[in-house]
């Protein structure tokens, strides 16, 4: 079972956010050149009664491109296809 195998191998198992819907795990980054934030990413999945879904979020700005950002536009997103709610 795929599920399985990324809860066992991940260091993201711990839930990162949940509603009454699902529950999202995942971990974010971001990569910093000469002081400045250019790079931001949020990868995991999300888990619902019936269903599992698998993200990435990658981001890349001249500064401020972090991963919280990319969180923010994940959850967004989520929201979007009805599968979390802000």
């Amino acid at each position: 079972n795929t599920r399985e195998i990324i809860r066992e191998s991940s260091p993201a198992t711990n839930p990162v956010f949940s509603d009454v819907n699902c529950t999202i795990y995942g971990k974010t980054g971001t990569g910093c050149i000469e002081e400045k934030n250019v790079n931001g990413w949020f990868i995991g999945f999300v888990e619902s009664k019936n269903h599992t879904y698998f993200f990435a979020t990658n981001i890349q700005a001249i500064d401020n491109a972090t991963g919280s950002i990319a969180s923010e536009i994940t959850l967004s997103i989520l929201s979007d296809m009805n599968i979390y709610k802000l």
